[in-house]
Order: C-alpha cells, then structure tokens, then sequence
C-alpha cells in the first residue's frame, strides 16, 4: 500500500505498508513488490519521497529497505506494545524518489 498525504501540502510523499506472511519470506516477494510499487512511484506520480516504519527486531525487512536505497531517520522507543507486555521500536525510514 501507498497512501498520499493527507493534506495537499503533504502530496508529496506517501507511506509504505507491506507485509509478507511468514511462510512465504526469503523468497523474493518482497524484493519484487516494492520494486514495483518503486517503480510506479517514480514513473507515474508527483511522488518525490517515500516513508515507512519498520519494526527495531525486524532485521530482513530493514536489510531489504536499505538495499533499495531507503535511509533510517529515527527510532521511535515503545511505539508498540503487546498483549504479553513486549515492547517494539519503531524505526522510521524514507527514500528520496527524486
């Protein structure tokens, strides 16, 4: 999913969520899918950034993220809490399109 801004000011940028269920990982479907979704944003729209927040534990997905050319910005401490009382960073990322 790409979401645009939600003012006209922001149209600039849209946020990434993806997510591959376990199962189906290390097999390239997130590579091909955010290539995709890449190269319609780069093609297609106004787009000159795009975020995304990917979880602190999550080392695949970041690895994946910065190979693409996206940079972290900051971390966002106990952004998520679960049920059994885990913590989880946040890390926020983005990629100049343009």
């Amino acid at each position: 999913e790409l979401r645009g801004g939600r003012i006209a000011t922001e149209m600039h940028r849209a946020t990434l969520g993806m997510g591959i269920m376990a199962a189906y990982t290390g097999r390239g479907h997130g590579t091909r899918l955010l290539s995709g979704a890449l190269d319609w944003a780069r093609s297609e729209t106004g787009l000159v950034w795009i975020d995304l927040g990917v979880f602190a534990g999550n080392e695949p997905a970041r690895r994946l993220y910065e190979r693409l050319g996206f940079v972290q910005e900051y971390t966002r401490s106990d952004a998520f809490r679960l049920d059994d009382g885990t913590r989880i960073d946040d890390i926020s990322m983005t990629l100049r399109l343009r």
